[in-house]
């Protein structure tokens, strides 16, 4: 106190408070000023210079270093001379500055590398490339270390620092009286109020000090021993609330337990096995209903491991599976538990690692699986009655997965329409013995885009290998595993196939007949209007022969002329053949000499060809008439002929035929028994599309000016008109077949007489009835050349007026068939009534068929077609003027 109150009145106490009551100022500011100022400029200038100075010199050896190095290693890397390079490098090596050598070759191979103790990252690194002949072959990297400069100016910093400690120590000395007098003696006044408060005299005062960083001191010490009182107070607070807390935890945990033993009794309530056993097997815990299952008591169980109650368990396997449940964590399998009777229990266990006390164990959920196996092996049972439903179904049935295409399942009609069990192989394979599934597969439209099965897939397909036709119904359906496979169900439809595709060829043919009939309608037009001019032209070219005498030069022309007549006539009667209009006289027909007669006549003129007939002497007859039935056989002789242009075979068979309602329906006819002309040659065949136009008029394959295009179709006509059927069968390069049905008569056949070919004259009175001027006028002239008397009327109301007036006289009415405004059926009937026994002669274009047959059913005496000769017409009204 002494020295405290002799400092106060020290005269040093009278100078300014900046430097009497603040030691820590009069320290840093005597400190600063002393030294640091002056230190950290000197240092400053001096490392500032020295570095600056050492970083140039540094960078202009590096450059000299380099371009020496350079110069030097072109030819050593050129050669790949690595012990010239080293020797190189180590010649630089061995000065002080250079600390690293990088040289690299153009591939970026490090040819040499050498360094020093100094870290790399000090070194100055300076790159360039090597140059051989112009050509860079590789690159050295020189790296300079700052040592022997930092060397130097370690140097000048030890002095400058030896100095520095000479000045501090100065201060120091100065600097410790200045605390012996000013800080000392406060501090230990300080320390030994702070011993007296840390005994607990919290209300101890401190004297009071003239430093002001001594008085702050005692102030934030004062405070801090307010703070620890208060501390002690809150500790003390804390300590009673730490005993509570203590009670609560206590608390806690015997509702912990408490809970843990509801635990237990929900564990033992559960419906499923549970059991706690350690990695060796041993049980550590099981529930009552694990007791309850196997039969044991509690105490038993766990008394006994793991595989005491699993087989599965035993040995090695053990091992294994805990060491496959320590790698997953958790495992699901199914086993049987052995039970104290001996019984085995069917279980799904699910098996997991647990946590106890800090040591591992496994977890067993065992639950009871019988009666879902009862249930699976019902689902089984019925898994095969409906396989058993599916293998009586006649169709094709398979499943099939839908990623791989494997046949899953097929039913026994599959099996035994492929002749094996499909099952395991690919579909596109073992269904269409392809090598890559079908490009037309519709699989994927099975499933729609969320993954479900979409709606059932129906469609038509022919097998490739089979050739047969199926309808197909397919759809996704859920398979045992639970994956979606594709279930297809095939129904044969070749049958029906087959059935449509003859409903489309009747329907053709009677498209085709319905075509031909009305061009056939057409042409019986045609032709009737044609034999009228053709009867008037005959007539007149005959009457003007009969004017004429055989020398005179005309006669012959004429004649000629008559032949061309003969020409156009026939192909007129062609023409009516082909519309159903040409025939003339039915009776009935052996068909075998008809056929035998025409092949003898065809082959006497083409020897080129061979003739093989294969006749059944038993053949039906039938009603037709010969003539045209010939020109049928000749149109198909010489189609044959024209076939077969090197010469051939041309077969000719009959036979007796029964035709169902089927084959005769498209055609309108009537089932029943037929007889059968095949004619087959062995020439070049037609194509499909020549086939469909074969009987089309005017249609022909020959060139221009060869062919009318009117045999076949006249053929077509003939055979139609007389109820009959006529099919062509042919291939390119396989030769024809025209098949030829016509219905059988049971009347024996009648051979038509002969007659020469005379002229007959008479004297009676003849009513002539025509609408053409033409036909009038030539008929009457003909009809008087014969020596009768003609009238002549153009219309059915004049005839009857003539024949009502002078029936007394006429003989015999000649008419026509067509006529307007009366017909010649009208004609005919009106005339009958005036006179039931009068005689009539039916002269028509058209043939005997229709309106001609029922007028001769009707009492007409007679027909005869247009034109005609008058050989021809003198015999017919003979015949029936003379009849009795």
């Amino acid at each position: 106190m002494n020295n405290t109150k002799h400092h106060n009145d020290s005269p040093d106490a009278q100078k300014p408070s900046f430097l009497q009551q603040t030691i820590t100022r009069d320290l840093t500011i005597s400190l600063v000023l002393a030294v640091l100022i002056p230190s950290a400029l000197l240092y400053g200038l001096t490392y500032w210079f020295v570095s600056r100075s050492a970083r140039t010199e540094m960078e202009e050896k590096a450059g000299e270093y380099l371009s020496y190095l350079v110069d030097s290693l072109a030819l050593p890397v050129w050669s790949m001379d690595e012990e010239g390079v080293r020797r190189i490098a180590d010649s630089f090596m061995r000065g002080d500055l250079v600390a690293l050598i990088r040289i690299r070759d153009t591939t970026n191979q490090q040819v040499l590398f050498e360094a020093h103790e100094t870290g790399l990252d000090d070194l100055l690194f300076k790159e360039r490339p090597i140059v051989f002949n112009q050509r860079v072959i590789g690159s050295v990297t020189v790296g300079l270390t700052p040592r022997p400069y930092e060397n130097r100016l370690d140097a000048l910093l030890r002095s400058n620092l030896r100095n520095t400690l000479l000045i501090v120590v100065i201060l120091a000395i100065i600097t410790g009286l200045f605390v012996r007098r000013y800080l000392r003696h406060p501090l230990d006044l300080l320390i030994q109020g702070i011993e007296k408060v840390s005994q607990g005299n919290y209300s101890y005062t401190f004297p009071r000090f003239k430093q002001r960083e001594i008085r702050t001191i005692v102030s934030k010490f004062r405070a801090m021993a307010d703070q620890v009182q208060n501390r002690q107070l809150s500790l003390e607070n804390a300590n009673r609330r730490l005993e509570s807390e203590i009670n609560e935890r206590r608390a806690a945990e015997k509702n912990l337990r408490q809970s843990e033993e509801r635990f237990r009794a929900l564990i033992n309530q559960a419906a499923d096995a549970i059991f706690v056993h350690d990695f060796t097997g041993r049980f550590i815990d099981v529930n009552q209903q694990a007791c309850t299952s196997l039969g044991y008591r509690r105490d038993e169980l766990l008394a006994m491991s793991f595989p005491d109650v699993d087989s599965r368990y035993a040995g090695q396997r053990f091992s294994a599976s805990m060491a496959e449940l320590t790698q997953h964590k958790q495992l699901t399998h199914q086993s049987y538990l052995q039970c104290k009777d001996g019984a085995s229990l069917p279980v799904e266990m699910r098996l997991g690692v647990i946590e106890l006390k800090e040591e591992k164990a496994v977890l067993v959920l065992a639950r009871d699986i019988t009666n879902r196996l009862r249930a699976e092996a019902a689902l089984r049972d019925s898994q095969k009655t409906l396989l058993t439903v599916l293998d009586g179904i006649e169709a094709v049935i398979h499943v099939t997965e839908l990623e791989t295409r494997e046949i899953l399942f097929s039913n026994k009609y599959m099996r035994d329409q492929y002749g094996e069990n499909l099952v395991g192989r690919k579909c596109w394979e073992a269904l269409r013995g392809l090598d890559v599934p079908c490009s037309d597969c519709r699989s994927n439209e099975l499933l729609d885009a969320s993954g479900q099965p979409s709606a059932t897939i129906a469609y038509e397909s022919q097998n490739p290998t089979t050739g047969r036709w199926f309808v197909n119904y397919d759809r996704a359906i859920k398979w045992l595993d639970g994956r979606y496979v594709m279930l297809e169900m095939a129904t044969d439809i070749t049958d029906i196939k087959h059935m449509e595709e003859e409903r489309q060829r009747t329907e053709a043919q009677l498209q085709r007949a319905q075509r031909l009939e009305a061009i056939g309608t057409l042409a019986g037009g045609v032709a009737h209007d044609f034999n009228n001019l053709l009867m008037g032209i005959q007539g007149t070219v005959g009457l003007m022969i009969e004017d004429l005498s055989p020398e005179n030069p005309q006669t012959a022309k004429l004649t000629e002329i008559e032949g061309y007549l003969k020409r156009a006539v026939e192909l007129t009667n062609r023409l009516l053949g082909f519309a159903r209009e040409g025939k003339y006289e039915i009776r009935p027909v052996d068909i075998n000499q008809l056929v035998m007669r025409t092949a003898d006549l065809f082959g006497r003129t083409k020897k080129e060809l061979t003739i093989r007939t294969d006749f059944r002497q038993t053949t039906c007859t039938v009603e037709a008439d010969a003539g045209q039935m010939e020109q049928v056989l000749l149109n198909l002789f010489v189609n044959a002929w024209q076939a077969m242009p090197q010469g051939g075979t041309l077969t000719i068979a009959t036979d007796n035929a029964d035709l169902a309602a089927a084959k005769v329906a498209a055609y309108d006819l009537t089932p029943g028994r037929y007889v059968k002309i095949t004619v087959s040659d062995t020439g070049v065949g037609m194509d499909d599309e020549t086939q469909q136009r074969i009987f089309d008029p005017f249609f022909t394959t020959k060139e221009v000016g060869t062919g009318t295009g009117l045999g076949l179709a006249s053929a077509y006509g003939i055979i139609t008109n007389h109820h009959g059927i006529i099919e062509v069968d042919s291939s390119k390069a396989g030769g024809t077949t025209f098949t030829i049905f016509l219905p059988a008569s049971d009347l024996p056949a009648v051979e038509k007489p002969h007659r020469p070919a005379t002229r007959l004259t008479g004297s009676e009175t003849l009513l002539l009835v025509d609408d053409e001027e033409m036909i009038l006028t030539v008929g009457a002239k003909m009809l008087s050349r014969l020596g009768y008397t003609v009238r002549t009327a153009r219309t059915g109301q004049e005839a009857l007026a003539i024949y009502e007036y002078e029936r007394d006289t006429i003989a015999m009415v000649i008419l026509d068939m067509i006529m307007p405004v009366m017909s010649g059926r009208d004609l005919f009937e009106h005339l009958k009534e005036l006179d039931p026994q009068i005689k009539t002669l039916l002269s028509s274009g058209y043939s005997i068929d229709g309106q001609a047959a029922e007028i001769l059913k009707s009492g007409c005496n007679g027909f005869i077609q247009k034109p005609f000769t008058l050989e021809a017409l003198s015999q017919k009204i003979r015949d029936i003027l003379d009849a009795t």
